[in-house]
């Protein structure tokens, strides 16, 4: 294999009774990823050590039964330590492994994060097409220097590239990549804001024109973009027909600033006659 992506345990079984309370819910961002690497014919499999309750040691032996030549893995902050401490032991156990580092954590945290020796390359901002063009430098043996958006330690010193251009056109990218994560039916939000299972999320805009003190915008931007109304309903379909899919838990920060395009999305429904319930 190629690529894997992995999406860490948070080690929820500490939270006793409690667990399950909070929910557990599809990782979005590297199913968008993922996605983008399947496209362009990238052999890639996503391991949700989160959903599987994996311990740490189990991660590792996945892991290394899989033998990627790549490894990405989004990091939080409530997961990093843990991160540091699984890549150490992998690099020790195959020095040629390349690990790739996002998410959270790096996006708020990047220089001491990459000061780590066993990440080799950290990616920034929008991370579809940076991704792609990384792994595939990677996997190709071309030198990587010249790639917008992403961060590296090299003998002489931390490197940060400038950043990529934000994607104008949502519509061009392909549906995220749900298919590569174990059954939709073990992923749910909070216990009390969904009505029926299987519920998935959809974040369908991004970036935001607001200016309020307490939000970071630092990934996305401030110029709204969007996916239209008609592509939204097509995603849908798609998720009914391939995951039985019954409700839709839209995640976007500011999901009616267009209100034409919400009224374009509730009129696909109508049209197409579709019975999903979503908030």
């Amino acid at each position: 294999m190629n690529v894997l992506i992995l999406y860490p345990s948070t080690f929820r079984k500490s939270y006793g009774e409690y667990a399950e309370a909070g929910g557990r819910m599809p990782p979005l961002g590297i199913c968008f990823i993922a996605a983008v690497l399947e496209k362009n014919g990238i052999d890639l499999e996503i391991l949700d050590a989160d959903i599987l309750d994996l311990t740490f040691e189990q991660t590792i032996k996945e892991i290394e039964k899989k033998n990627p030549k790549i490894l990405m893995i989004s990091i939080v902050t409530a997961t990093y330590n843990d991160i540091v401490k699984l890549s150490d032991a992998l690099k020790k156990q195959n020095p040629h492994l390349k690990i790739i580092v996002g998410g959270p954590h790096l996006a708020t945290d990047s220089e001491s994060t990459m000061n780590n020796k066993c990440f080799d390359v950290g990616v920034l901002g929008e991370a579809e097409y940076t991704t792609l063009e990384l792994v595939q430098h990677i996997l190709e043996s071309k030198d990587i220097h010249d790639i917008k958006g992403i961060i590296y330690m090299t003998k002489d010193g931390l490197i940060k590239n400038p950043p990529r251009e934000l994607i104008q056109n949502l519509d061009a990218l392909p549906m995220p990549a749900y298919h590569f994560l174990p059954s939709i039916g073990l992923y749910h939000p909070q216990i009390h804001t969904y009505r029926y299972k299987p519920v998935v999320p959809m974040v369908t805009s991004r970036g935001c024109p607001y200016r309020c003190i307490f939000c970071d915008q630092g990934v996305f931007g401030k110029r709204f973009r969007y996916t239209s109304g008609k592509k939204i309903v097509d995603q849908i379909e798609e998720l009914q027909k391939r995951h039985g899919v019954r409700e839709i838990a839209f995640q976007d920060d500011i999901f009616t600033l267009d209100k034409r395009r919400i009224y374009e999305m509730c009129d696909e429904i109508e049209k197409r006659k579709l019975k999903i319930a979503w908030s």
